[in-house]
């Protein structure tokens, strides 16, 4: 396996720079992104010079949609909701990352080299952790010190890399043909930490549905018993139980988080932009304007912690509705991965989007610069997995 692999990364120099990102991003967004730009790139050059495999005709299309969606919420932006446009301009460079869906299959190659080439690309944000949760285990108890709760220490973007990595290495381990080596399930521990050290609820509930999913998918029956070990692990530790109390004050108005925004600034703001307000558009003090002086809005909130409410504001009815309808066919390829190895690796890649779109019922991800690559790396996986070339591969049960 490791001649085959090199030669692989002899003969596909783009490969490796695809890898090293996915391997950067964790630590560094504004590191990681710049090799992910550079092979997302090279794809649309070489696609548009006929030297690269025509992409899947699905994700073509849904990627094209979103993308002149994008470009359609500048003028509704201008002429009909008067925002301001240039926050729009700002995040148009993320146009350029959409063809890293059609990069990774293009990149994987065919038959047997091909899910080969696609486990080096899961290796690589699960290796990217490591690193990530090193520095959180001595960034967080400096801040704790200087007087940060503990709460307050962790970020939004982090957690979902962790969550994204967990079920990426589950897949690893489950896989048949790769040496199941103790690093491996040091980087499942090491996420699974990095998971509870951010305490986000919503990351916890989105691992938790999602690894129960996992464990019916794959069959892997201990799971159950391991969770039940985390979970009262989990649950005996003051902190933890503390975060899942605060669940009752949250939910109420008075708190000014997450279900003022679902309950009192969404059904205010939305009817005023059937058309959108423009994609990247909404601020803080759109929201506080438009609430009566007596609700409270915590500060800094500048989106509804909501992918379909968000999508909904920014790019209207019209691109709510293309983001869903792309969701479900997401899913509907999720399920549509072959028995063998395929289906084994499948687990693993299906049940990280699963988890992303979970957390996004009550987190904007599809927005965030580090998921939303997240997002794409995983649907061009799944492009990977669903392609006939993964249902020719000799199959091993998982």
């Amino acid at each position: 396996m490791k001649e085959a692999l090199k030669q692989t990364l002899r003969t596909n120099p783009m490969l490796p720079l695809l890898a090293l990102g996915l391997f950067l991003l964790p630590l560094s967004n504004a590191i990681g992104q710049v090799p992910l730009y550079l092979v997302a790139v090279h794809w649309g050059v070489e696609a548009l010079r006929g030297r690269r495999m025509p992409p899947d005709r699905l994700s073509l299309i849904f990627l094209a949609g979103f993308a002149l969606l994008i470009l359609l919420s500048i003028p509704i932006a201008s002429f009909v909701a008067h925002t301001d446009v240039s926050r729009v301009y700002s995040k148009l460079n993320r146009l350029l990352m959409l063809p890293l869906v059609f990069a990774i299959p293009a990149l994987c190659g065919h038959g047997e080299k091909r899910l080969q080439n696609l486990s080096v690309l899961m290796i690589a944000p699960l290796l990217g952790i490591v690193p990530l949760a090193l520095y959180d285990f001595v960034r967080i108890p400096l801040e704790m010190r200087d007087g940060s709760p503990l709460f307050h220490t962790g970020n939004m973007a982090s957690p979902q890399i962790y969550m994204v990595a967990f079920f990426l290495g589950l897949a690893l381990v489950t896989d048949g043909k790769l040496p199941r080596g103790r690093w491996l399930w040091v980087c499942l521990a090491l996420a699974l930490a990095g998971i509870f050290l951010h305490h986000k609820r919503g990351v916890w509930l989105a691992t938790s549905i999602a690894l129960l999913g996992w464990t019916f998918w794959s069959r892997q029956w201990k799971t159950l018993l391991l969770m039940g070990a985390i979970g009262v692990l989990a649950f005996s530790l003051p902190n933890v139980r503390t975060r899942l109390l605060e669940l009752r004050e949250v939910v109420q108005p008075t708190h000014g988080g997450r279900m003022v925004l679902w309950t009192e600034v969404a059904p205010r703001i939305l009817p005023e932009y059937p058309w959108g307000m423009g994609y990247n558009v909404s601020r803080h003090e759109d929201f506080r304007e438009i609430l009566p002086r007596e609700i409270h809005l915590e500060q800094g909130l500048r989106h509804l912690h909501n992918n379909f409410l968000q999508n909904r504001l920014e790019l209207g009815w019209q691109g709510v509705i293309w983001w869903t309808v792309w969701m479900l066919a997401v899913l509907w390829k999720c399920f549509r991965c072959p028995q063998g190895r395929a289906r084994s690796l499948g687990a693993g890649v299906v049940f990280a989007v699963v988890a992303l779109l979970f957390n996004g019922l009550v987190e904007y991800n599809f927005g965030t610069t580090e998921t939303f690559m997240l997002y794409l790396a995983l649907f061009g996986m799944l492009d990977v997995l669903v392609s006939k070339d993964a249902r020719c591969v000799d199959p091993i049960r998982p």
